[in-house]
């Protein structure tokens, strides 16, 4: 995805596609009005059932995203609140609704935070196709945090389906700096949960 000619039209980057990279790796679109578009697509050698579960059940969410809150019904409300903090201990806390739902194929969450989140799963081989998107707005160094930041979640997703202990992760705070270099972030500023002494 290039810049077009005179700035008419949507810009972008695909980072699957640089040297060394993967398809793990997320792509995003910023749209004419500032309005950023980020995608990832992952494979998962899971049922469909799983995966759905594990992006619509609370109880299994916070395995790999946040605390949550889900009326499971197309205009039902949903509240996400993340497990890290900023430096001054405070968590993001996301709420809205359900604006798209096909059971076992499709969710979406508009959430005052993260902006609209959608979750598509297809059958693949015996396992999980997941196309992933983010539309948001923001600035360039926000959007370049929210890329690093939606890779680290999906492979917290990773872990969880695969039986592990995501929250608590002992490679978490170094993999995510790793993905912030990649996608040219500033660098996180939050207290991962494992790393508490005082909760």
């Amino acid at each position: 995805m290039n810049t077009p000619a005179h700035g008419t039209g949507p810009v972008g980057h695909d980072f699957a596609q640089a040297p060394g990279r993967g398809p793990d790796y997320g792509r995003y679109e910023t749209r004419p009005g500032g309005v950023h578009v980020l995608g990832y697509e992952r494979s998962f050698e899971h049922p469909v059932e799983r995966v759905w579960a594990a992006v619509t059940d609370p109880e299994l969410m916070g395995d790999w995203l946040a605390e949550a809150e889900v009326d499971l019904q197309e205009g039902g409300t949903v509240e996400l609140r993340w497990l890290d903090t900023d430096s001054e201990g405070r968590h993001t806390v996301a709420t809205g609704r359900i604006t798209a739902l096909v059971p076992q194929r499709l969710v979406e969450y508009t959430v005052s935070v993260h902006g609209v989140l959608r979750f598509e799963l297809r059958p693949e081989d015996g396992g999980t196709r997941l196309s992933f998107t983010c539309e948001m707005p923001g600035s360039d160094s926000y959007l370049r945090e929210r890329l690093a930041g939606w890779h680290m979640h999906l492979d917290l997703l990773a872990d969880a389906l695969g039986g592990g202990t995501a929250r608590r992760a002992h490679w978490f705070p170094q993999r995510l700096q790793k993905l912030f270099e990649v996608y040219g972030a500033a660098g996180p500023a939050f207290e991962h949960p494992r790393d508490r002494r005082d909760r």
